[in-house]
């Protein structure tokens, strides 16, 4: 033990010995210095000032004529060049923001010091240094678009290259968030700062927030969207950075206090609603001050926003019918209807009147109201401290607390859930020399997910004595499906993060160097039962109806975990550690290098108790299932990061004077994490035990079937040889800036994903390609026969992506301001996951059909959207006081000046998805999960599509949206179906939410805002 934590106190002192690893929050102002004949100027003082915080900085041009102010915090500056016998020059509007390194060239002229030459403007808008594909996402734009529930990641949504999986099932109190996805990542690949520091949810790699919602709109300042060829400065993530920048005070006092109205009142009936609209309360509301504690020294920023929400939904499950009900089946036939049947019908409720009948199924739509309730609090305060000329501070805390309960679409069941986040930051800046400065960094983050059920009490669908829960119940059939009761439990997971980092710049000659390193040690308590209270099928209705126990109508596989056999509270720990080092090498005045080498390592997680346990095999690589053993306790896994180097090369060149154009590009491998998608969950087979009993025969006493039918355990574990999940990313990019304002970007990315997080079932039989076709063998042997499934986590995944992105910018100048971002792009996948969840238990998502036959899982990923177009726009009407149009006091310059527009136009292609067949009984028993159709010689997919997803129904009965006879058929008895994955595309998006706004003055630094807002104007079903 002390051995372990002296090797790891000696590798954080060697790594802080080079410097530190930074995630940059701030910005760099730099430059050359040159005289009229175009000779450099060394030695000439430049000064930066901060103009919000009267903070200044001096550096001196070095032999050169280059100089370096790095580490500044973003703000508004100005700088100024002094050098004897030279007239002082002053360049005001110099606008620092996140990351961003301006270039501020000066060319002096002979004269006297006391001769001052004032120069406003921003600096260029192409990046001549940075071969990092990133956009800018300003103030401005965080408080004047219409944004639904305020959340930020709307705002990541509007940058090119990134996309969502709009079918995505998410679960909308944990830190799934709004899945996205950008530059054909996964949407928990990744990574998200706050001043530098990691604000995702550990379980699941992404902020946490209700609905769907990314907190912060009102206390943050700006953030940066880095979506490809990031620097060696960041780590662990495949797929992009959300780089934000948290409000702070300065010498001008600033407040504001909003409140922002929803409800039904405001709203149109959508597509699914019933007759009347369902109830819906919004208020989102708060505010925030800031200024100075001591001018010039210390200030402060504090901010609060809270949501009380009750929003109904309508939902449209489907029920058992009246026929059904009766015992009349699908096809005419009258049934018996067992005592058992008829004892369990009635918990189901009665189909609505006005809901669509399905006649081939017997199903009826059952209409409901699903309310769901939402109370959150979210507070950050932070406070800046210039300790000195050369040492600054500052400390932010933010909180966030969720309540909210879901109702569920049957009447009785609901899901209340409860998180509490705390995230705390402290850094420490200070400036060594004029070319060289360290920050230093603490952090906290800590969050606490607890999860209630909330169930009717049903005597039938009690399997497990020792449960509180009645279990879950369902029929399948052709084309249907219906079920009652839970499959979950109550949970919580735990999570607390602590963080140190340490960050060391200095700039030698026309070379500007980067040191970092980062250490992380986490703490993930949990306990997630797995279906403690059992889980029954019937594979058809007929079966259902009369009681038959075996056979192809009868009852499907029994699976579960009573809780008098297992243990599911866990104490995972686990470190991580990373470093770089960064060259940015200024080759020429026109040619920059970005040079770099990352280094991750992190350690196989331990459980606190020992309580763990995995399958080894016996041979390094060996065959997973049939050879080898169960072994208790750590390690979980062999440790593959120990030569996680990652080398990344970009560059950026401007072809001509002036600085108005930019090429740049660049190449590197990204290291991705080994966390939560291999053992959140783990059934591992000794310590948390799954149960499954092939052919029940004594519906409906679960536990009995697991002692007299002797049922097989179920495992859920990790394949002990695993590798870290990388891609290697490349691209090109050329950027033009017209006039002052606009800047052109077109560019290129690509990326080739290897060893990603996959998941299958390594104990069903192997198949063989019979005829194209994925087929079972005769004799149904499991690799192991002492247990029923091995559904495993590896790293056996494989990604593509290309991708061409469009970004046309203008920064707000003469009241306007607009973003167009267009994507063309596909990502193809051999496994997948939009969730933590949803790897988990989710198999359609990218599960292998057999994990010898990887490749039948090649396929668009459900991510996929082929065209994304994004268009969002700031106006100032020109009317009124000092505008070009009505310019005038009185009545018609108060009435019509002030007004302001807003808008977000998204119009994208739609997103693959799988059409999976009923498992037949003979593939049932060999634990096979999942089967797809035949696709039927000469017939396209898209036949199955019948029709508009908008269009209306006559009558009670209503054509389905998808017709699967059209195109499909049924699969032999041992087939696994030879259509391919993700094969169907949803239909595509097209939304317009727009504002209007007007700012009543109160005063000479006070306004009141008026402010109305719609989101999908047009009413369009999506």
């Amino acid at each position: 033990m002390w051995r372990g934590w002296v090797v790891w106190v000696g590798l954080l002192g060697f790594f802080w010995g080079l410097a530190g690893e930074s995630q940059v929050t701030t910005g760099t102002i730099s430059g050359t210095v040159r005289d009229a004949s175009e000779a450099v100027l060394p030695g000439a003082k430049i000064t930066v000032l901060n103009e919000d915080t009267g903070i200044a900085r001096s550096v001196v041009a070095d032999a050169a004529g280059r100089f370096t102010a790095a580490s500044l915090a973003v703000g508004n500056y100005k700088v100024t060049a002094t050098q004897e016998g030279f007239q002082t020059e002053v360049r005001s509007g110099i606008v620092l923001t996140v990351g961003r390194q301006a270039v501020v060239d000066f060319q002096m002229q002979v004269g006297s010091v006391t001769q001052t030459v004032v120069v406003t403007g921003e600096a260029p808008l192409v990046d001549t240094t940075q071969s990092t594909v990133s956009t800018l996402v300003t103030t401005t734009t965080i408080n004047e678009l219409p944004l639904n529930g305020r959340s930020l990641s709307d705002l990541v949504l509007l940058q090119p290259g990134v996309s969502k999986l709009e079918q995505a099932a998410v679960a909308t109190h944990r830190g799934y968030g709004t899945q996205i996805n950008i530059s054909g990542g996964r949407s928990d690949d990744n990574l998200f700062l706050l001043d530098g520091t990691d604000l995702a949810d550990y379980q699941n790699n992404a902020p946490t927030g209700p609905n769907n919602v990314m907190y912060g709109a009102g206390s943050t300042r700006e953030f940066q969207v880095q979506t490809s060829l990031f620097s060696a400065q960041y780590g662990r993530s495949l797929g992009g950075v959300f780089n934000a920048v948290s409000k702070s005070g300065s010498n001008t006092w600033n407040g504001e206090a909003y409140n922002f109205l929803r409800n039904d009142a405001l709203d149109a009936r959508d597509f699914f609603d019933a007759a009347d609209l369902p109830p819906f309360r919004r208020n989102q509301f708060g505010g925030g001050v800031g200024g100075p504690i001591v001018r010039d020294r210390v200030f402060f920023h504090g901010s609060y926003e809270g949501l009380r929400s009750t929003r109904t939904t309508t939902a449209r499950p489907t029920v058992p019918g009246a026929n059904l009900r009766q015992g009349i089946l699908p096809d005419g036939r009258r049934v018996e209807v067992s005592p058992l049947a008829a004892q369990i019908l009635p918990y189901w409720p009665v189909p609505s009147p006005e809901g669509r009948v399905f006649p081939t199924d017997g199903t009826q739509e059952f209409i409901t109201a699903t309310p769901l309730i939402i109370r959150s609090d979210y507070a950050q305060g932070r406070v800046d401290h210039q300790l000195s000329a050369n040492d600054s501070l500052f400390g932010r805390f933010t909180l966030m607390n969720v309540e909210q309960n879901n109702v569920g679409s049957t009447p009785g069941y609901s899901t209340r859930t409860s998180n509490e986040s705390r995230f705390a930051t402290v850094s420490h800046t200070r400036i060594l020399s004029a070319s060289n400065l360290n920050t230093f960094r603490l952090a906290f983050n800590r969050n606490a997910l607890t999860e209630d059920k909330i169930t009717p009490d049903l005597p039938g669908l009690k399997f497990f004595p020792d449960s509180p829960w009645p279990g879950n119940f369902s029929v399948t059939g052709v084309g249907m499906t219906f079920s009652i009761g839970i499959i979950g439990a109550n949970f919580y997971a735990i999570t607390n993060r602590y963080e140190v980092m340490d960050d060391f710049v200095m700039t030698r000659g026309n070379h500007s160097l980067q040191l970092g390193g980062n250490f992380q040690r986490v703490q993930a308590n949990q306990a997630f039962p797995n279906v403690p209270n059992g889980s029954y099928s019937f594979r058809s209705v007929e079966g259902f109806l009369r009681n038959v126990q075996t056979g192809a109508l009868g009852l499907g596989q029994f699976r579960g975990t009573p809780p008098s056999l297992t243990d599911w509270v866990r104490g995972f720990r686990i470190s991580y550690l990373g470093a770089y080092v960064q060259d940015d090498w200024r080759v020429r005045p026109n040619l920059t290098l970005n040079l770099g080498l990352r280094y991750d390592f992190q350690s196989v997680p331990t459980e606190v108790n020992g309580k763990i346990s995995n399958f080894r095999p016996r041979t390094r690589g060996g065959d997973f299932a049939s050879t080898g053993e169960f072994v208790l306790g750590n390690p979980l896994w062999q440790n593959p990061t120990a030569r996680n180097f990652a080398p990344r090369v970009g560059f950026a060149w401007s072809p001509w004077r002036g600085r108005s154009t930019t090429v740049r590009g660049g190449a590197g491998l990204f290291f991705g994490r080994l966390d939560t998608r291999q053992y959140w969950g783990n059934r591992d087979g000794l310590i948390a035990k799954g149960f499954a009993v092939g052919t029940p025969s004594n519906f409906p006493n679960g536990l009995a079937e697991i002692a007299n039918a002797g049922g097989t355990v179920q495992v859920f574990n990790t394949l002990f040889d695993i590798n870290t999940p990388h891609n290697w990313q490349w691209g090109l990019n050329l950027q033009q800036q017209f006039g002052a304002s606009t800047v052109l970007v077109v560019g290129y990315v690509g990326s080739r994903g290897i060893n990603l997080a996959s998941i299958a079932n390594y104990n069903a039989p192997e198949t063989a390609l019979v005829e194209g076709v994925l087929t079972a063998p005769v004799n149904g042997a499991r690799r192991n026969p002492r247990v029923e499934t091995m559904d495993a986590t590896g790293t056996q995944g494989d990604s593509w992506y290309n991708g061409m992105t469009v970004d046309l910018r203008r920064r707000m100048s003469a009241g306007l301001q607009f973003q167009l971002a267009y994507t063309y792009s596909k990502s193809i996948a051999t496994a997948e996951q939009t969730s933590r969840a949803q790897l988990t238990f989710n198999r359609t998502s990218g599960y292998f059909l057999d994990p010898a036959h990887i490749d039948a899982n090649k396929a668009l990923a459900s991510w996929d959207s082929r065209n994304v177009l994004k268009f969002n726009y700031i106006y100032a009407l020109p009317f009124g006081s000092g505008k070009p149009l009505l310019n005038r006091g009185g009545i018609v310059g108060h009435v019509l000046g002030g007004w302001q527009l807003g808008g977000i136009i998204t119009l994208k292609d739609g997103s693959p998805f799988t059409f999976t067949s009923a498992v037949p009984p003979v593939l049932a028993a060999m634990s096979f999960a999942d089967v797809r159709p035949n696709a039927k010689p000469g017939v396209p997919v898209s036949g199955v599509i019948l029709g508009k997803p908008n269009e209306t129904c006559g009558g009670a009965e209503c054509p389905r949206y998808v017709d699967p006879e059209a195109s499909f058929s049924f699969p032999g008895t041992r087939q696994l179906g030879n259509l391919g994955r993700n094969t169907g595309i949803t239909p595509g998006i097209a939304t317009w939410d727009v504002s209007l706004q007007k700012t009543f003055p109160l005063g000479e630094r006070m306004g009141l805002q008026f402010r109305a807002e719609g989101f999908n104007i047009t009413n369009h079903t999506n």
